[in-house]
């Protein structure tokens, strides 16, 4: 009878262990194929950047310069472009 059980708690476990792997598989095939966010945004920094013309260091000034957070509020508030 032991043996039994343990055949078929092995069963249960292999049927546990398929769909684990076929959950974290989906869930992979799912997740885009792109680096940290980090690598995220430092391309788009360097992207904007590039479009103004600019270093991606001017372009991060800028983005937290004291007046992009007083417009950012503003928007944000409701006071529109």
């Amino acid at each position: 009878m032991a043996l039994r059980d343990f055949f078929q708690e092995l069963a249960s476990e292999c049927q546990y262990n398929e769909k684990l792997q076929a959950a974290i598989l989906e869930w992979a095939a799912s997740v885009p194929a792109t680096g940290t966010t980090w690598d995220i945004l430092e391309t788009q920094i360097r992207y904007q950047a590039n479009q103004n013309n600019t270093t991606p260091e001017k372009f991060v000034t800028g983005l937290f310069a004291q007046e992009s957070a007083d417009f950012f509020m503003m928007v944000l508030q409701g006071g529109g472009c």
